[in-house]
Order: C-alpha cells, then sequence, then structure tokens
C-alpha cells in the first residue's frame, strides 16, 4: 500500500510538472529593419499582435527592431540559421536566386489582383513558400507595403520634364536595389542602373552620387523627403513584404502553435492588402506638407508604354534566370486574373 502511495505521488508530481511546463509562454525573437511609422513595421506588429492572441498567450514575441541586430539582409541570414526565430523585411534576394522572382513588375494592375495572385492557398504562394525552404524559412505572410516609384532628387530640376517613360530623362543615373530584375526593368526605360545598397541612399542623394531612387515605396518620401524633389508614380510592381521564420523552428512547434503563427500571417496579410492604398495617401500628404515634395502620376498612355516595354525586357530576363518552369507558374496565375 506504501508503495502504491508512493507511486500515485510521483505520478501527481510529474504530471504537474509537465502541465506547468507546456504552459510556460514560448519566446520567440522577432526582428525588422524598419522606421516606426514604416507601413512594414506596423504590417510586422499587428502579425505579433496575432501570434500571440491566437496562441491564447503561449507564444511570446521578444521585439528586436528598427534593425539592432542588423540589416534586412543579415536578419534574414541569421533567422535561416536559427539565432532568430522570426523577421518581418523586404524579400532578401541574397539568401538565393530564386527568391529574388518576388521583384518581378507588371504582375498586378490593381491590390485586388494582388490579393488573389498571393493568396495563401495560391501556386504563387506554394511556389514562393517552397523556394524559401530551400534558406531553412518558412514563409507565413505576403503582402505588400505599395507601389514601387521613383523618387528624383531633390536639386536635380528634372521632375517636370519627365513625363513619358521610356523617353524622357534617357542616361540618367539612377539607384536600384541589388536585383537582376530590377536591371533589366529600369535599364529598359532608358535609365543607367546602377545597384547601390539601401543603407547608401540618403547620402548618395545627397551628394548627387545619382538622380533617381529607383523601386521606392511612397512612405520612404518620411526618410528621404529632405532630399527629395518628388516622387513619381509608375505602378510597375508591389514592393512585397515578407514575414519569415526558421523552419527548423516552425517544425518543432506543437500543431496548434503552428497554425497560431500560420493564421497570424493569413489575417495579418489580407489586413495588410485592404489598408495599404489608405496608407499610401496618408503618407503621400504627410509628405507633401513636411517637405512640399510633388506627387505624380504618369498618363495611362505613358503608363501602357512603360507597361508593355519593361514587361517584355524583364519577363525575358526573368524566363532566363528562373527557367520556364517557375514563369509558366507565373504566366497562369496572372493569366487567371483576365
Amino acid at each position: 500500500m506504501l508503495l502504491k502511495k508512493c507511486a500515485m505521488a510521483i505520478l501527481i508530481a510529474l504530471t504537474v510538472t509537465t502541465v506547468s511546463y507546456s504552459a510556460d509562454p514560448i519566446k520567440l525573437i522577432f526582428t525588422d529593419q524598419q522606421f516606426e511609422g514604416q507601413w512594414m513595421r506596423k504590417v510586422g506588429l499587428r502579425f505579433v499582435e496575432l501570434a500571440e492572441e491566437k496562441s491564447n498567450g503561449r507564444i511570446k514575441m521578444d521585439l528586436k527592431l528598427g534593425g539592432v541586430l542588423g540589416d534586412y539582409m543579415a536578419l534574414a541570414e541569421q533567422t535561416s540559421m536559427g539565432s532568430i526565430d522570426l523577421v518581418c523585411s523586404a524579400p532578401p534576394s541574397d539568401l538565393d536566386p530564386d527568391i529574388d522572382i518576388l521583384w518581378l513588375g507588371f504582375l498586378e494592375r490593381s491590390l485586388a489582383d494582388a490579393q488573389m495572385l498571393w493568396d495563401k492557398d495560391g501556386d504563387l504562394f506554394n511556389m514562393v513558400d517552397q523556394i524559401f525552404a530551400k534558406s531553412n524559412l518558412k514563409l507565413l505572410h505576403l503582402s505588400t507595403d505599395g507601389w514601387l516609384g521613383i523618387l528624383v532628387r531633390k536639386n536635380a530640376n528634372i521632375f517636370d520634364k519627365i513625363n513619358t517613360i521610356p523617353g524622357d530623362a534617357k542616361g540618367t543615373k539612377a539607384r536600384i536595389p541589388p536585383s537582376r530584375l530590377m536591371q533589366a526593368r529600369i535599364s529598359s526605360y532608358g535609365f543607367n542602373a546602377i545597384p547601390i545598397p539601401f543603407s547608401e541612399c540618403y547620402t548618395g542623394l545627397q551628394l548627387g552620387t545619382f538622380d533617381f531612387k529607383c523601386g521606392t515605396v511612397v512612405d520612404e518620401l518620411n526618410v528621404f523627403g529632405d532630399v527629395s524633389e518628388g516622387f513619381i508614380h509608375t505602378h510597375e510592381a508591389l514592393e512585397k513584404v515578407c514575414i519569415l521564420m526558421n523552419l527548423d523552428k516552425f517544425n518543432t512547434l506543437p500543431e496548434d502553435l503552428q497554425n497560431a503563427l500560420t493564421a497570424a500571417g493569413e489575417q495579418s496579410q489580407k489586413e495588410s492588402f485592404r489598408e495599404i492604398e489608405a496608407f499610401t495617401k496618408s503618407q503621400e500628404q504627410a509628405a507633401i506638407d513636411k517637405f512640399g515634395v510633388k506627387i505624380k502620376t504618369l498618363s495611362p498612355d505613358s503608363l501602357a508604354n512603360l507597361y508593355q516595354v519593361g514587361q517584355k525586357a524583364e519577363w525575358t530576363a526573368a524566363e532566363k534566370i528562373f527557367g520556364k518552369e517557375k514563369m509558366d507558374i507565373v504566366r497562369t496565375a496572372v493569366a487567371k486574373l483576365e
């Protein structure tokens, strides 16, 4: 009888210990490189809120924001290796050349198109998730922080002269992100495309190293507004926002916590597509009020011409980079929108 009571006591103690341990929140390091107020920061924090809520507090995010652990490429590399759990960033192309497909332009004609095109259950999301898996990353969220356009340097005195692209301002030095797709796209506009890291853009605009900063979203005007003459909407592409998690870490989590993270990614993705347009307009007005920048959109005829020339050049380059199989998936997905 004594032995039986002892055995029961040990079993109860073990059970209590197990319950207590499983109830402890799992702490995950969440990072970004963004400035306060930028859309990508807002998207990331909304995902964090939803993940903690949907896990009933069993997930607790340890926030390391504003690039305190490095720039977005360094953060993606650390997430891939597992020293960071999650990162919210633009597509980290340097990890794998195939990730560059997220910079592909001339896909979406509207935000509604984009939401359907990049739906979590769609072919493109699944293709990109598989690409990230090669770098030991799990794609939880894929949305946008706005249409890419062209920021024109202050004192360049060419903003008002640019009404047709390709055509106007041929040969102008234009900063691009280090992307082969952007190289093909911006070169097709007749500009002199120069890959320059984001961290060097402010100084480059200040010193006149280049006159155009291509691949720019509107909320960057609040970063570069004092060295900018204006912003030209080209609607060539939507810059993508990715929330990525270390795949090994994701796979070790209980299924209910995996589901909580996946659900947080899906809900925050839908909200981002729904709310980005109003945010963009508010950022435009803020930049006009604060810095006096000019903002314009090319005429419909110029946009149609830019779309035709740019898509031909970029998609031809893309097939050489990514292969026919991936581009056929892209073409099929885009065709469903028509």
